[in-house]
């Protein structure tokens, strides 16, 4: 069931699994400002379905998260989703070299939480580890 939808993401909800999976489309254009928005939604999604995982696939996206939205990140996102009752959170990324250093700098700013974070390159394996 699909419970966002924008231009950038697409998130979805299900049940049987009590899995979210966001599916970001594209970053052109997006600003830091549309980029908070988006993730924001996600938070806001955790929270309002009741879910115990959260699978990102960001192998579409080319937009670099700043110092200071990693700091954001780690109040407005990373915060809900431990409130929300997420315990893993699965990231599918592609191979470039940049992309990952910024998802990384992003994850160190949720060192303090509970949270179980694993990056992948293919969904099916990151469905097994969310599910287990």
């Amino acid at each position: 069931m699909i419970v966002y939808e924008s231009e950038f993401t697409r998130i979805t909800y299900e049940e049987e699994n009590l899995l979210l999976f966001q599916l970001w489309k594209t970053s052109f254009s997006m600003t830091d400002d549309l980029y908070k928005r988006e993730v924001s939604a996600c938070a806001k999604s955790t929270l309002q379905n009741k879910a115990n995982c959260l699978l990102s696939n960001i192998i579409n996206i080319d937009f670099i998260v700043t110092p200071e939205l990693q700091e954001w990140n780690k109040l407005n996102f990373f915060q809900i989703l431990e409130d929300a009752g997420i315990e893993r959170y699965g990231i599918i990324l592609n191979t470039d070299l940049f992309s990952k250093l910024s998802v990384n700098q992003s994850i160190e700013e949720a060192a303090n939480f509970k949270l179980k974070i694993n990056f992948f390159s293919n969904v099916e394996v990151a469905l097994n580890w969310l599910n287990t």
